[in-house]
């Protein structure tokens, strides 16, 4: 998918994994009515279950005013599902259900496969007809001091510079940000991918450098509740290669440390 091969599975000795978020979008239902079979369904995996009510809004720009006008839309009703550790939590309502899932509990999509299912099941008894979208984002954070820092900077500058042009480059505690973003389209899949050096705001701080890799890979089409999981596998193993493919073999091997599984 995107151009990218598919890669066997590796085991990371080093995880920058901080957080994955999978989000369902789905016809409109309404959660509130279904409160107990919610808490029922997800109670092994989220004991906790709070009412959340968020409220949309839109921002006008108009030529009469100076500032933004800012309009608050109808309060949305949901749930707010929080797992036994605290670390872990699940947003729902009536057009989106968001599964957040924080980089220390998280090890691979396999783990969090019995909940999708559960999902699925829990989808259709609850009254959604179709989900029409599914995303699912990656965020990896790495942080280096100043002599790794380098080497990857150095790394990221390869694949776009001559090394004529590199060797011209100041050392890397001059240099403010280095952030990329590259977006793709491959049928009804869509890539957004950010990465690179964020601006560094703590200079006491002996972590010298952040480097980021943000995959976001999302499908728009019509789905039904039972292929939910298989759907969502597809898009996870996208990312995987994603990430894989972007890296290169010095920063797998020396910063990552991978094996074959």
């Amino acid at each position: 998918m995107f151009g990218f091969t598919t890669s066997p599975r590796r085991i990371f000795e080093h995880d920058f994994l901080r957080s994955v978020m999978v989000t369902i979008v789905y016809d409109p239902i309404i959660v509130t009515e279904h409160k107990d079979t919610i808490k029922t369904s997800l109670l092994n995996y989220y004991p906790r279950l709070l009412n959340k009510n968020d409220s949309s809004l839109s921002i006008e720009f108009s030529p009469n005013e100076k500032t933004p006008i800012v309009n608050m839309g109808e309060e949305i009703a949901g749930y707010q599902l929080i797992s036994e550790n605290g670390l872990d939590n699940m947003l729902i309502n009536n057009t989106t259900t968001v599964l957040n899932f924080s980089g220390a509990t998280y090890k691979r999509f396999e783990q969090i496969l019995p909940i999708i299912e559960v999902l699925g099941v829990l989808f259709e008894k609850i009254g959604v007809q179709q989900i029409k979208k599914l995303s699912i984002r990656k965020l990896n954070v790495a942080n280096f001091e100043t002599s790794a820092l380098s080497t990857v900077f150095y790394d990221i500058l390869a694949v776009r510079y001559s090394d004529k042009m590199i060797a011209t480059m100041p050392a890397d505690e001059n240099f403010v940000q280095h952030m990329m973003m590259t977006s793709m389209k491959d049928g009804e899949y869509r890539l957004n991918v950010n990465y690179g050096i964020p601006p560094i705001l703590n200079t006491q701080s002996p972590i010298k450098g952040i480097f980021v890799e943000d995959i976001d890979i999302s499908q728009e089409t019509m789905l039904t509740c039972d292929e939910l999981a298989a759907k969502l596998q597809v898009i996870n193993q996208a990312i995987y290669d994603v990430f894989f493919g972007m890296n290169s073999e010095q920063f797998k091997r020396y910063h990552m440390g991978y094996v074959e599984e």
